[in-house]
C-alpha cells in the first residue's frame, strides 16, 4: 500500500495542531469488522508508546455508544486539543482495504443507524468491511488479515508523523 499521500495529510493535520491531538479509537474488539481502530490504539500505546493521549484500545473500546461519554470528558478536559479520529468503515470491493484519511470528524456508528454528532478535527478510516446486496439484504464481510495489516501500516505512519511534527 502506497502511503505517501496519507503520511502527508497526517503531517499536515499535525502540524496545524499547537499541541498534539487526542487520538480516538474508535471500534468494538469482541468484532471482526470493527477491530481496527482498537488495535491501532493498542499498538500506539503498547508498542510505540506514543506521547499523546489515546483513547480506545483491544481492553478499553470506544463505541458509538460510549463515545458521547469520552467526547464530552475530552471537551472539558481538554477544550482546546484537537482530535483525531480512527475508525474502521463499510466498503464496496473497490476500495476494500484501502485507507482513507478525512479532513474533518465522523458521525461513530453511522453505518449502523446510530444517530450521532460528529466528533473529531480530522480522520483515517480503513474499508476492512466489504458490503454485499444478495437477494435484497446487506451483508458484510471481513477479513481479519486485512484488518490487521492495515492497523500495523496505520499505527506506525500514525507514529512516524507524530514524532515528526511534535
Amino acid at each position: 500500500m502506497n502511503t505517501t499521500n496519507f503520511k502527508n495529510d497526517i503531517l499536515h493535520s499535525f502540524k496545524s495542531c499547537s499541541s498534539p491531538p487526542i487520538i480516538l479509537c474508535l471500534g468494538n474488539s469482541r468484532f471482526t469488522c470493527d477491530i481496527f481502530a482498537p488495535l491501532v490504539g493498542e499498538l500506539l500505546t503498547k508498542k510505540y508508546n506514543i506521547k499523546t493521549l489515546v483513547l480506545g484500545n483491544l481492553t478499553n473500546n470506544v463505541t458509538a455508544k460510549n463515545f458521547i461519554d469520552f467526547n464530552n470528558a475530552v471537551k472539558i478536559n481538554f477544550p482546546y486539543k484537537k482530535i483525531f479520529v480512527i475508525d474502521s468503515s463499510f466498503s464496496y470491493l473497490e476500495s476494500f482495504g484501502k485507507l482513507k484519511f478525512l479532513n474533518c470528524g465522523i458521525k461513530p456508528g453511522q453505518a449502523i443507524g446510530f444517530q450521532s454528532k460528529s466528533v473529531g478535527d480530522f480522520s483515517l478510516l480503513a474499508n476492512i468491511n466489504i458490503l454485499s446486496v444478495v437477494n435484497n439484504k446487506i451483508s458484510s464481510f471481513t477479513r481479519a488479515y486485512i484488518a490487521e495489516n492495515l492497523a500495523i501500516t496505520s499505527s506506525k505512519l500514525i507514529y512516524d508523523c507524530f514524532n515528526s511534527s511534535f
